[in-house]
Parts: structure tokens; C-alpha cells; sequence
């Protein structure tokens, strides 16, 4: 027998395996074995050889333990199977300005870009304004680097606390820092790991990421900056100087496998926590986004753009893929509200006032957070159908698909309920409310004013992204169906059947029908 059973509430701490993040299900596999990694690309290959595949999408390319290693016997492989150059692009995660590495592949599958196209649609001339409406909507006192940099920690010291301990524990032992305690260094790698911005850096056996003393020095900054009370330790300095560059030996082995965790504590902390905290606009909560940086010129999207076109030609543009959190069209009715911050700051008062009336009102609802109110408010005015300000709303779809959505936030967001040991009461609380919403003449009345505003507005914003994704450099994605309107949220939700022939009935009808009648029904 290879397993022993444990306690289920133990399990985090004694996994002695790697995983995909924290699901024990999902066994981590040694793709950089030879003989692993025929037996994983036997199928692949042999469909690319028949000419059944034209191009492969490598999933989560960061937990691999070298990617530009990994990638080049890819192309090798694809070259021994006659198909050189076959498209190959890979699910990497990049900050606003992080670089793609030169690595054998023609781009990533499009999340940088999904983020570009929605930043260049909000107006960063309304930062303050939203700062101001989210702060009072919500009594939110932490900036979006606080509540990201707790969500890395939560994630390194529970999720993945066994894992962690392990490696610190191995890259203690192998460097033996002069005058630092095993535990000293345990908590300045972890305090460490919870400000490095990017997924991770690159180190390979052989040769060390030249990136990488930019990126724990920034992190090692950030910690200083937003915990007065550390202080360049010798223990901090410790820890940033062996992830930085990472000696031959033992340190650099702990250091390759510490890499290959890097990743969950960034998809797990951020993606999966951080994203769902922070709700000042939730159009900027996107995966590889950056909440805090609210809207770009567009100058400077041009300047990108232009800067794409040399990099990377063949990258891959998405505007919606199977892991959104919203829809591409509630992303670009929520930009939208960034033009009329003032009618928008109006709307959240007034309908929090028709959103506390509704629970003073029921005897089945108890107070629900103010910031839980505020997702609410945003899921409701950027996801509802058109016909929500034009009488009541008998949607029900709708209000379970909203329901499934706002629970699911709240579980991630893990502060009021969660997935594990949640609070069924509270879930069932702003359920009723969210239904209860959905038909009330008062919150309807509220919303109405910025809705009439905002739909129009974000559908010409969902045209303009979706040409930009058609006309801008790489090669444009288009997710299920969204030949049409997107107006799903968070998975499962985006993942539903698709109605394909409602789509090939609409394409015939488009072939028969002039630019002035298309305009028309637009």
C-alpha cells in the first residue's frame, strides 16, 4: 500500500507529495523525466503527426520545474513528427509590465491580453472616486498590496504549510545562515513568498535567472515598506539572497522546488482570495490582473500594443476564457461606470438604503456585510439582462445564476463563509436578499438612472474590445459562443451548453441582411 489514511483537517500539513495547488486529487508528475514525459505526450504528438491537432496549449506552464527546457523538447518532438513550428502556446500568467521569457513557443493563451483590452476601457481619472465610493460602501481600510500580499501568506502557511516547512526546512539546513534561527528563517522566507508579485522566477539547474535579483529585491522592499516592524534582518537578508541567486548544490535544488509551489501560492492567494476581497471595481478582477491599477492611457495601450506586434506576433487573444470571473460584457458594462463616477457613488447610496430596507423588512434575513452588499450591487448592475430597469424581473435563471455567483465569491473571499466550515446561515441570508432584490420596485428604481447609462455604454465598450481582439496583434480567441453577447460570471457558470444553433441561424441571417439593418438591430 503507498498511501496511509490521515485526518482530513491534517491533511494540508503532512501531504508529502506535489499538487496541482492544494487539490489532493491532482498528483504533480515529473514532466522533466524522459520517461514521463513520452508517456504524457504519446496521444499529443501522435494527433499532431495525423494532422487531427494543429496546435498544443500547454496548461500551467509555471509548475514545471525548468518551462524553457520543458517547451524546447516540445518543439523538438514536433519537429521529429514533421510538424515544425506547430502553434504552441503556453497558460502564463504575466503582470501588467512582466516580460514573456524566450522560451519555444509563440505567445501565451491570451489572460495578458483579456486584462490590456478591459484596463484601456476604464478611466484612471476616476481612481479617486471609486477609492472614495468603495471605502464608504464597504469600510474597506486595506489597500489591494495588504489584502494581496495576506492572501500569498494564507496560502504558503495553510494551504501548502507542509509542503512550505519542507523545503525551508531543506534550504535551512543546506545554507545555514550565520546568527539565524531555523524558525527566524522559516518566517522571513514565508513573510518573503507572500510579497514576490510575479508567479516566480526562472533558475535552471545550470543557469541562474538574471530577472529574478529584481524580483525578491522588490518583494524584500514591499515587506519592509508595508510591515514597519520588520527590519532588514539577517534572516530576511538571508532568504532574499538565496532565492535571488541560489547557489550550486543542495540550496539551488530547494530553490527549483520552491519555484514549482511559487505558482499556487499566486493562483490560490490572488486568483482564488484576493480577487474576490478587493471590490473596488470588479471589472479589473480579472486573472493576471491587477486590481490596483485602476485603468491606462491609451497612448500607452498603443505603446503595447506596438511592442506585441514585435515580441510576440502569433500570442493568443482572449477576451473570455473558461476560468473568467466575469463575463467579457459585464467586464465592459462595469468599465463603463468608470465614466460617471459621480452618478455611480449616488447609485451605491442609493441603493444600499433600498438593499437595508430589504432586510429590515425580512424576518429571514440578517445583517449582511456592507462589502458583501457592494459585490452584490456590481454582479446585479454588470451581469443583469437589459430588460432589469424596464419592470419586474422574472428571470429566475438569472437569480440562480446570480445566487451560484455571490456565494462562491463569498466562500473565496473566505472572511464571512467558506469552503470549508462555512456559515450555511449567512450564504442563506444573502441568498433571500439577492432574490429579493432582483423584484424590488425600490432597488430597481435606484439602479435605474446609471443602468440606462451603462448598458448602452458597455455594449459599444464590448464592440471596441472585441475588435481590438480581432485587429490587434496575435491570433484572436473567441470562448463558446461569444459570438453573441457574454454576460456569465464566475465557472460554472461560463461553462454552460452553448445554443449553436441560435448561432448558424443568426450567421445565415447575417449573409441576407444589409449594414444598415445590422446597425439597426445591434
Amino acid at each position: 500500500q503507498h498511501y496511509r489514511l490521515e485526518y482530513w483537517r491534517a491533511g494540508q500539513e503532512r501531504v508529502d507529495y506535489r499538487r496541482f495547488f492544494a487539490i489532493d486529487d491532482l498528483i504533480g508528475v515529473r514532466a522533466e523525466d524522459p520517461e514521463v514525459f513520452d508517456l504524457l505526450h504519446r496521444l499529443p504528438l501522435a494527433l499532431v503527426e495525423r494532422g487531427a491537432v494543429d496546435g498544443l496549449r500547454i496548461d500551467h506552464v509555471d509548475g514545471l520545474r525548468d518551462p524553457a527546457a520543458y517547451l524546447a523538447k516540445l518543439q523538438a518532438r514536433l519537429d521529429e513528427a514533421g510538424h515544425p513550428g506547430a502553434y504552441t502556446v503556453v497558460e502564463k500568467i504575466l503582470e501588467a509590465d512582466e516580460p514573456l521569457p524566450d522560451w519555444a513557443c509563440d505567445g501565451t493563451t491570451g489572460y495578458d491580453a483579456m486584462n490590456e483590452f478591459t484596463r484601456v476601457l476604464v478611466a484612471a481619472s476616476a481612481v479617486e472616486s471609486f477609492e472614495a465610493i468603495d471605502r464608504n460602501a464597504t469600510g474597506r481600510e486595506t489597500s489591494y498590496e495588504e489584502v494581496a500580499a495576506e492572501g500569498r501568506a494564507h496560502v504558503v502557511r495553510d494551504l501548502l504549510g507542509g509542503q512550505f516547512a519542507r523545503q525551508a526546512h531543506r534550504l535551512f539546513e543546506a545554507s545555514r545562515p550565520p546568527g539565524v534561527s531555523e524558525a527566524e528563517f522559516t518566517d522571513a522566507l514565508l513573510d518573503l513568498l507572500a510579497h514576490v508579485e510575479v508567479y516566480r522566477p526562472y533558475h535552471r539547474l545550470d543557469e541562474l535567472d538574471p530577472r529574478a535579483l529584481a524580483v525578491i529585491g522588490e518583494a524584500a522592499d514591499a515587506l519592509l515598506r508595508r510591515s514597519p516592524e520588520a527590519t532588514p534582518s539577517p534572516a530576511i537578508e538571508a532568504a532574499r539572497r538565496l532565492l535571488a541567486a541560489p547557489p550550486d548544490g543542495e540550496a539551488r535544488e530547494v530553490v527549483l522546488a520552491l519555484q514549482q509551489l511559487m505558482p499556487a501560492v499566486q493562483a490560490k492567494g490572488i486568483e482564488d482570495r484576493a480577487l474576490f476581497r478587493f471590490r473596488r471595481l470588479l471589472a479589473l478582477n480579472e486573472v493576471g490582473g491587477d486590481p490596483a491599477a485602476f485603468g491606462e492611457s491609451v497612448e500607452k495601450f498603443h505603446q503595447r500594443m506596438a511592442d506585441r506586434a514585435v515580441s510576440w506576433p502569433r500570442r493568443m487573444l482572449a477576451t473570455a476564457t473558461h476560468d473568467h470571473k466575469l463575463g467579457e460584457d459585464v467586464r465592459a458594462r462595469l468599465a463603463a461606470l468608470s465614466e460617471v463616477p459621480e452618478r455611480w457613488g449616488e447609485t451605491v447610496t442609493r441603493a444600499s438604503m433600498a438593499l437595508d430596507r430589504l432586510q429590515a423588512e425580512s424576518t429571514d434575513i440578517a445583517s449582511v456585510h456592507p462589502s458583501d452588499l457592494y459585490l452584490l450591487l456590481q454582479a446585479i448592475v454588470g451581469a443583469s439582462p437589459e430588460g432589469m430597469t424596464q419592470g419586474r424581473s422574472d428571470d429566475d435563471a438569472f437569480a440562480d445564476r446570480l445566487v451560484a455567483y455571490v456565494v462562491k465569491a463569498l466562500r473565496e473571499a473566505d472572511e464571512r463563509t467558506s469552503w470549508v466550515g462555512g456559515d450555511e446561515g449567512y450564504e442563506a441570508h444573502v441568498a433571500s436578499l439577492a432574490r429579493r432584490a432582483l423584484d424590488d420596485d425600490g432597488l430597481r428604481e435606484a439602479l435605474a438612472p446609471v443602468m440606462r447609462l451603462v448598458v448602452p455604454a458597455g455594449a459599444i465598450n464590448g464592440l471596441a474590445q472585441t475588435l481590438l481582439k480581432l485587429a490587434g496583434p496575435g491570433v484572436p480567441d473567441t470562448y463558446q459562443g461569444n459570438e453573441l453577447w457574454d454576460l456569465s460570471l464566475v465557472d460554472p457558470d461560463n461553462r454552460r451548453a452553448v445554443d449553436f444553433d441560435l448561432r448558424r441561424r443568426l450567421l445565415a441571417e447575417v449573409d441576407n441582411v444589409g449594414p444598415e439593418e445590422l446597425l439597426d438591430a445591434w
